[in-house]
């Protein structure tokens, strides 16, 4: 899946991308306070919604440009949080196959009449009552029909590993937009494989849900027996945190302690999900299971 793009990047721009990335990692690890649940790991506690806002906009606007990983962005949110809520103004971003109040919903493509949303898909609202703050929409493999996001109708979203490979689809823009640093996680579609293969390529941690398990309503479908929507983060435990908002049912440690698996049995798949791996990946497949 190392599909080349055409680009004229230059490689001192790959390596801005980096550094501001992981400037912006770096500055999540250091204001991150004591968890406020088993698995929240990514709350900034020192930094208002204000100041995450203006901190993830900026980087949006210089990275943005070359990763495209956003189609649009929002303006500032005016209503007051609730200091109580568990996301406590944490900007996110979503693909564009969900409705957002004002805004057209564009699955990547030309086919719809950019009609205006008059309401927010289900779970872009549930995700705002718990202090979650839309920053924008991304771009997307058209009609999620397609694992590589190069979208002949936008832009092509781009790796921010490495900016002449694609992200992988059909939610690529939302894991380059995670991936890149500009938000600190962001909602895809899975319906056979496009949360987890763009998750696989710009690596991070993507999940497909039981179908049911978390509302579609509002959302572009594609195929109404697998259609899921679900989050993508830097980690398990971020993921298993949004997960548990956004279905009511907080996801507990799997190990007598968090991130603990003394004691469990893992099963690893051997056969034809062995065959034609990257050595590098083989290696850490086995440096794992050790």
């Amino acid at each position: 899946l190392a599909i080349s793009l055409e680009s004229t990047a230059l490689p001192t721009l790959v390596i801005v991308v980096v550094l501001i990335t992981l400037l912006a990692v770096r500055a999540y690890d250091s204001m991150r306070g004591a968890p406020l649940e088993p698995w929240h790991t990514f709350v900034p506690h020192e930094l208002s919604a204000k100041e995450l806002w203006t901190m993830f906009r900026e980087l949006v606007e210089a990275l943005n440009p070359e990763v495209g990983a956003f189609l649009l962005t929002l303006d500032e949110p005016q209503e007051e949080l609730r200091l109580e809520s568990p996301l406590k103004g944490l900007p996110f971003a979503v693909k564009d196959i969900f409705d957002v109040a004002g805004l057209a919903t564009t699955g990547g493509s030309r086919l719809f009449p950019p009609h205006k949303r008059p309401h927010d898909a289900e779970i872009v609202a549930l995700l705002r009552t718990q202090g979650g703050r839309l920053l924008g929409k991304t771009h997307q493999h058209e009609l999620s029909f397609g694992i590589t996001s190069v979208n002949p109708h936008f832009v092509p979203v781009r790796n921010p590993y490495r900016l002449d490979h694609i992200a992988g689809g059909s939610s690529g823009g939302s894991a380059a937009a995670v991936a890149a640093g500009l938000v600190p996680f962001a909602l895809g579609s899975d319906t056979g494989g496009s949360i987890r293969i763009p998750s696989a390529l710009t690596g991070l941690v993507g999940l497909k849900p039981t179908v049911g398990k978390i509302s579609t309503r509002g959302m572009l479908g594609l195929s109404w027996t697998q259609d899921t929507a679900g989050p993508m983060a830097p980690t398990v435990e971020d993921v298993a945190y949004i997960y548990g908002l956004l279905t009511g049912e907080p996801v507990a440690p799997v190990g007598p302690e968090p991130g603990v698996l003394r004691g469990l049995r893992v099963g690893i798949l051997g056969g034809y999900f062995a065959q034609d791996l990257h050595p590098d990946v083989a290696h850490m497949m086995e440096k794992a299971r050790k």
